[in-house]
Order: structure tokens, then sequence, then C-alpha cells
């Protein structure tokens, strides 16, 4: 079966919060479909305030304003278990909504939190180069399949569909898609991974890694770049298991990446190749963005009680 991207319901106090996150992110006019703004060709910006480029959050590349953020994912996830629920109660099978396990646990990073390799001396100081994980995210993968062998055969057929009938799970797919070319979507995906890459071998990035290389060695850690730190065949990143050495060479790599400015030289170099193409690609981008304000828009009508 095909997991459900799904939001989370934990008591009284946490639906209030969470209808007053939706009342804020639907909270722009709708008269039919909202028309997109024209796509940006401004600078990346850094949050204001910010010290540098090596906080997280901070981080505000031009091909953001076209992708679904972490809080847009959310939104979807609440409008499809919304939708999932009125399918199976006019089925009269209520149960399986009701046990459900949430999709994310825990908190979730900032956007672009590893875009560069890690860069939070906090996050190297706990977890080395290990991806944060909350005990709750460490029992999902079971507690999804303690649900789904919960499930009756009626339940499973009612969400999966049987004969070549969609079943509840697919129509809330439908009625929350939005139609924009699979071209369009392939393309910013790869773009988005391919301006990372290219980025890296920017002039003024070369010179800041070289700059890390130099203060990686001075700390006594001998790697050539930080792909080959956070590579190193001694963190073993799918085990739970932390050495003190791998967070050492993780508190060092953050250390000489805000002492290179590598961070820094590598978002803007990244944020100039973006703005290019944003430029070069604006018919696209604007389908793109439409797309997105249509799935938003959707989800917005369908948790304020409408439908999609």
């Amino acid at each position: 079966m095909t997991r459900p991207a799904l939001g989370r319901r934990r008591g009284h106090a946490v639906r209030l919060a969470a209808a007053a996150l939706v009342l804020a992110a639907c909270s722009a006019p709708e008269g039919g479909e909202q028309a997109a703004p024209a796509p940006s060709t401004g600078s990346a910006t850094l949050a204001a305030g910010a010290a540098d480029a090596a906080a997280p959050g901070a981080l505000t590349l031009p091909f953001d304003a076209y992708r679904l953020t972490g809080d847009d994912h959310d939104l979807l996830d609440r409008a499809h278990r919304e939708l999932l629920r009125r399918c199976m109660a006019r089925l009269g099978l209520g149960r399986p909504l009701r046990t459900m396990p949430p999709a994310v646990s825990g908190a979730r990073l900032a956007e672009h939190a590893r875009r560069y390799g890690v860069i939070e001396a906090a996050v190297a100081r706990e977890h080395g180069y290990h991806y944060p994980a909350t005990a709750a995210d460490r029992a999902g993968p079971a507690r999804w399949e303690a649900w789904e062998a919960s499930l009756t055969p009626r339940e499973r057929a009612a969400l999966d569909g049987t004969g070549g009938e969609p079943g509840c799970h697919d129509r809330a797919v439908g009625d929350l898609a939005a139609a924009v070319p699979r071209d369009d979507l392939r393309w910013l995906e790869g773009q988005n991974f391919r301006t990372v890459e290219e980025s890296a071998k920017a002039a003024p990035v070369r010179r800041a890694r070289e700059l890390w290389r130099a203060c990686m060695s001075r700390a006594g850690f001998r790697y050539p770049t930080p792909q080959d730190a956070i590579s190193d065949p001694r963190w073993n990143l799918d085990a739970p298991v932390i050495t003190s050495q791998e967070r050492a060479t993780a508190q060092a790599d953050v250390a000489c990446k805000r002492e290179s400015g590598l961070v820094q030289a590598w978002y803007h170099a990244e944020a100039e190749l973006q703005r290019t193409l944003v430029r070069a690609e604006a018919a696209r981008l604007t389908r793109l963005l439409k797309a997105k304000q249509t799935r938003l828009n959707k989800a917005c009508r369908v948790l304020t009680g409408g439908t999609p």
C-alpha cells in the first residue's frame, strides 16, 4: 500500500495551534484561482539580522519561490488527511483515520540546512554528521507497519481501491493536484541539484575551499573537501551511533567553513546561477508558480470546510 502523506493530530491544544496555522497560511484572498506573480530576478537574500550565511534559516535562494516549502507540504498533508477522512466516513469507515500515524515527527531542519554540508555548530556538537532524528522519527516505520497490519480487508480496499477503481487515497491525491507539465517539474528538480554542483566550481568557492582545507589541516584533520569529511567511512550515517571523533570532525568542519567564508561564497555563487535561470526560463517558472498556488489554494479550501 502507498502510504498517504498526512498531517498530525495531538490533542485539543495542538488542533487549535494547527487551526491558527491554517488560517495564517490561507489568509490570501481567493477569487477563483489566484494569479501567480511574475518570476523574481532579484537577489537571493539572507534573513534580516543574520550575521552570515552560515545560519540555514537565513538562506533564501531564487528557486525557493517555485518549490514547495516544508510548511507547504504540511498544509497539503493536512488537507490530504481531511479528504481521506471525508471519503472514508462516507463509506462508514472512520477508524483507520483515527489511528493513522502522523507522516512527520519531531522537528524539521531549515530548508537549506544541509545544502552545503553541516553548517551549524550546535548540530555538529550533538549529532556530528548524522541527520538529527527524534525518538518519534526512529519509531515511525514501526508505527506505520503496525497500522497497516491493523487494516481490515474492507478498509484496505477502501483506501487503495479495487478492480481498477481508485480508492480514497488516490482520489485525495487527484483532488489536490494541479495541471503542470511533468517536464517542468523534472527540470526544476534537476536544476535545483545542478546549481549546487555547478556553483561549487566557481573561482570564489574554490578559493574558499582551499582556505577550509588549510584550516582543517591546522586542526589536525586532513580532508581535501567537506564532502570527503562527511563521507569518511568511519562514520556509519545509517546507524544511530555517533562517535566522539565524528563529532570533533564535524565541529572543526563547521568552524573552518565559517573561518574560510565557504558557505557564503558557495551560496552567493549558486544564487547567481539560479537568478540567470529564472530570467531565461520565465515562462516555465510562471507555470510552476501558478501550479504551486493552485495546489495550496485547494488545500486551503479543504481545511476551511470547503471542497477542492
